[in-house]
């Protein structure tokens, strides 16, 4: 009976080593989404007309014209599903749009019909 009484205690105590608080495992797993997700966009709003181009995923191309900070041609700007849904997104729709800076690129904050 000794015996089975330690072998049932020693199973519980292995049982309960690898566990973690859930609001620890709910912390590391904000921070890690915290890595990949940049910042939100910064800086002046630019406001300018284009062509779409493509779009995929978070990505839309645009043929702009160029304004102060940003010169005119074809940029690949990250953005938002809300952004997207709003707007004409199809290949050849003429667009009003303003972008911010966003890290190291541009982010499309906004995007209308011309």
């Amino acid at each position: 009976m000794k015996t089975i009484t330690a072998v049932v205690l020693a199973a519980l105590a292995l049982s309960a080593c690898g566990q973690k608080p859930a609001a620890d495992g709910d912390l590391k797993s904000a921070k890690a989404r915290a890595l990949v997700i940049p910042p939100g966009p910064t800086g002046p709003v630019l406001s300018m007309t284009g062509t779409v181009v493509a779009v995929d995923g978070r990505t839309v191309t645009l043929d702009h014209d160029g304004v102060e900070g940003l010169a005119a041609g074809r940029t690949s700007f990250r953005t938002w599903a809300d952004v997207i849904a709003a707007s004409p997104g199809e290949p050849g729709a003429r667009v009003a749009f303003k972008v911010q800076k966003l890290g190291d690129g541009w982010a499309l904050v906004e995007m209308t019909a011309r």
